[in-house]
């Protein structure tokens, strides 16, 4: 072999080594620690993605009162919550039916923003039946 692929190998070798490395340092920064639902009252949730400063009164600001599509909120709500549970489900059985955990928490945030929405176009559908 000449010096030029030994040196093209050697310099393969050493960057996924390098990339092996900083893999390893990114899933070994938590600790090994899961995310977690630590209670329902407090929801002191460590995911990224739930903004856990979200308030009820938010979801219906600004926007002006229909109560037809009131209608078409209600019902895309329900989608949106049977397409969440569609993912869930796929997501956990794509993982062999493991640890349900994730699953489990995926759950009650799906159920808690369903509840929220739910009550929020609730309370809207009686403000459209007060000023009929």
């Amino acid at each position: 072999m000449s010096n030029l692929a030994i040196g093209l190998f050697v310099v393969v070798q050493l960057l996924m080594a390098a990339m092996l490395g900083m893999l390893l340092l990114r899933n070994g920064r938590n600790n090994g620690s899961r995310y977690i639902v630590q209670s329902e009252q407090t929801h002191p949730y460590q995911l990224s993605a739930v903004n856990s400063t979200f308030t009820r009164a938010e979801l219906y600001a600004d926007i002006a009162l229909d109560a037809d599509l009131l209608k078409l909120d209600k019902q895309a709500l329900k989608e949106a919550y049977h397409a969440q549970l569609l993912n869930l489900w796929a997501v956990w059985l794509k993982g062999q039916a493991g640890d349900p955990q994730y699953f489990s928490n995926g759950l009650k945030i799906a159920r808690r923003a369903y509840k929220q929405a739910s009550e929020q176009i609730a309370k809207r559908e009686q403000e459209a039946e007060q000023r009929k």
